[in-house]
């Protein structure tokens, strides 16, 4: 508590003027990264929803690289601590994960009926493309500076495509 409350450039008695214990510091954390989390996966598959399968994976892979590259602290902790929510908290942050999953499959569906894709398995393959560009993978990647956030997204969103059977699109 007490780094957060340096962070925020506060003292740490004054966090709890917002919160009751430090329990509830982590599930807003971890139910709040997931919401972002969601949106901006919803936010980019949504704003190339006329443009075919293939651009909304692009987009969808550029939102999703792009919110864990701002955040690869928190997504470190979501996944740390997921296990010890509170059951309510838990099931819910399970809950925004699955609908992020169904964001993807609705994709790949779309892809595959259309002809674009080829998986043998559209379920498999939405989780692969939730799981891409892990939080470790960003934090190797780009906060050591080796890799710009916007060739990170790029080369996902050719790996996604390729795990998909469709050919790399240009930008």
């Amino acid at each position: 508590m007490k780094d957060i409350a340096r962070a925020l450039g506060v003292k740490a008695p004054s966090l709890y003027n917002y919160v009751g214990a430090k329990r509830e510091l982590l599930d807003v954390l971890c139910l709040e990264t997931m919401r972002g989390m969601r949106d901006a996966l919803r936010e980019g598959l949504g704003t190339a929803v006329d443009a075919g399968a293939a651009e909304r994976v692009l987009r969808g892979m550029e939102a999703q690289v792009l919110f864990r590259v701002h955040r690869p602290h928190h997504l470190q902790v979501v996944i740390r601590e997921s296990l010890h929510l509170d059951p309510a908290v838990r099931e819910e942050v399970l809950a925004l994960r699955d609908e992020q999953r169904a964001l993807w499959l609705e994709v790949v569906l779309t892809g595959v009926e259309d002809g674009r894709f080829r998986v043998a398995s559209p379920e498999l393959a939405a989780q692969l493309l939730l799981e891409m560009c892990s939080p470790s993978q960003v934090m190797e990647l780009s906060v050591s500076g080796a890799v710009g956030e916007r060739q990170l997204a790029d080369w996902f969103g050719g790996f996604a495509l390729a795990l998909l059977g469709s050919p790399t699109e240009s930008r």
